[in-house]
């Protein structure tokens, strides 16, 4: 499993930019990995999303002039496609599992990716199979999934190890859409966008 900063593939300096372009430009705190979760939940969708669409939904934290506009497109379009070329490779990018406050913006991000795409609602299993990033990222309780805990204890230890685990998580979503025979973005992410 790889974190945000161990990616092999895209350049260094790509992702340093991307990255600093995020944070600099950002209206809301951790937007990086809440953009990283939004482009892992549309590499995952049950059906293609339109580029535009989840474009237009990763930049909407940040501020930026034209020439901002256009590089972060760029570096965005650019970074998508190496995401799905490393979910195909079966490495998830995801943050560091112990960064509470990264890995629930990462989970926000993958909500707000799941809400782009109504086959996810339509796809009971597959949101099941979500359900760890679904309940930290805040779209859901456990309650919606039947999964009642018997103390705050136990609620504790649950969400821990849903963070511990957070990279299986998001790489069994993904095979099991590439299982399903639908088209995911994968190698395919060209043609998605």
């Amino acid at each position: 499993m790889a974190t945000l900063m161990h990616v092999v593939g895209f350049g260094d300096s790509e992702l340093d930019a991307l990255q600093r372009l995020v944070d600099d430009a950002a209206r809301e705190p951790d937007a990086w990995y809440r953009l990283v979760g939004l482009l892992t939940a549309v590499a995952s969708a049950p059906s293609p999303i339109v580029a535009g669409d989840w474009v237009k939904e990763a930049h909407a934290p940040l501020v930026l002039d034209e020439a901002g506009r256009e590089r972060a497109w760029t570096l965005t379009l650019t970074f998508f496609t190496e995401l799905c070329d490393w979910l195909d490779d079966a490495t998830a990018v995801t943050p560091p599992v112990d960064d509470e406050d990264a890995v629930d913006a990462f989970c926000r991000g993958y909500v707000k990716g799941i809400s782009l795409d109504r086959h996810w609602r339509e796809s009971p299993g597959l949101l099941r199979l979500a359900m760890p990033m679904v309940v930290l990222g805040g779209m859901r309780t456990r309650d919606d999934f039947a999964l009642k805990l018997p103390s705050r204890a136990a609620e504790r230890a649950w969400t821990r190890h849903a963070r511990q685990q957070l990279p299986d998580h998001v790489l069994d979503v993904y095979e099991a859409m590439r299982a399903s025979g639908r088209e995911v973005a994968g190698r395919s992410a060209r043609h998605w966008l």
